[in-house]
């Protein structure tokens, strides 16, 4: 009898130890998670590319996010390649489009333009290519 209530209360504390345990742990790296903003910290920065236009893949199938369609081409100094690590370009009808992003279905395409994107280009648009061929929406 003696042993059987030392086991029921060694698996007790076992049992308080193991559940108290992840308490601690997310409220350390709540902890860690909260001092990546603080005020001191600054404001965290985005990094910076210097890509350059890259023509569309052939055959490419997918939504992409379209954010400037302009008569001539954009100088390379332009704000698009230094904010994004791809841009892909298509000539149509006498304007080049720019345009970023890989994604295979629309719903992706539009939730990340609206969080990444509605600022900085609020005029994108999403296209649609199949096979290399861009598509009305």
């Amino acid at each position: 009898m003696l042993i059987k209530t030392i086991s029921i209360i060694a698996l007790i504390i076992i049992t308080l130890q193991v559940k108290a345990q992840p308490k601690l742990i997310v409220h350390e790296e709540a902890q860690i998670f909260a001092s990546l903003f603080e005020e001191e910290k600054g404001v965290m920065e985005v990094p910076e590319f210097n890509s350059e236009a890259q023509k569309m893949p052939m055959n490419y199938s997918g939504f992409k996010i379209q954010l400037v369609s302009t008569k001539e081409e954009l100088e390379q100094d332009h704000k698009i390649f230094n904010q994004f690590d791809k841009v892909y370009i298509d000539q149509r009808e006498a304007h080049f489009f720019y345009m970023i992003g890989d994604f295979k279905s629309e719903r992706n395409a539009v939730e990340h333009a609206t969080m990444m994107i509605d600022e900085q280009f609020p005029n994108w648009e999403l296209v649609i290519y199949l096979e290399g061929i861009y598509r009305e929406m």
